[in-house]
């Protein structure tokens, strides 16, 4: 007979709202009477949700965005190696030569390391590395 009873209980339209409302409140009463642990996983908690948080925002910037660039999809880098050092810098001559050369760019643009920084301001003043972009006039 009880066997019977539990099943109707069971099969009651609000049985799984009251079951995870005496769960909820279980796991509350627990919480309160182990302080230690509570803090513990509430300080695990904010961390794992911060990290996560911040390196989304690190993908989503770097990998999923698009560049806010006309066409970005079809940009190119002349990254330059001088003695194995990479990412080394061009000279202009080598820069003139790859304006004359090019047909198949619609442009060839220099840029460089903006040196300690640029201001950012619109909220908090902040300093932010960034590249100028030199537009080199080509030659004749």
């Amino acid at each position: 007979m009880e066997q019977v009873k539990q099943a109707v209980r069971d099969h009651r339209v609000g049985a799984r709202l009251e079951l995870f409302w005496q769960d909820a409140r279980f796991g509350l009463r627990q919480l309160w009477q182990n302080p230690g642990f509570t803090v513990s996983a509430v300080a695990a908690l904010a961390l794992g949700i911060g990290a996560n948080t911040a390196i989304f925002s690190v993908v989503n910037t770097v990998l999923l965005k698009p560049l806010t660039y006309p066409d970005a999809d079809r940009m190119v880098d002349f990254p330059a190696q001088v003695s194995g050092l990479a990412n080394s810098l061009h000279s202009i001559p080598e820069f003139h030569f790859f304006q004359r050369q090019t047909n198949i760019f619609k442009e060839v643009v220099a840029y460089d390391n903006a040196g300690p920084g640029f201001n950012l301001t619109g909220g908090r003043p902040e300093q932010v590395r960034g590249f100028k972009l030199r537009r080199v006039p080509p030659v004749a």
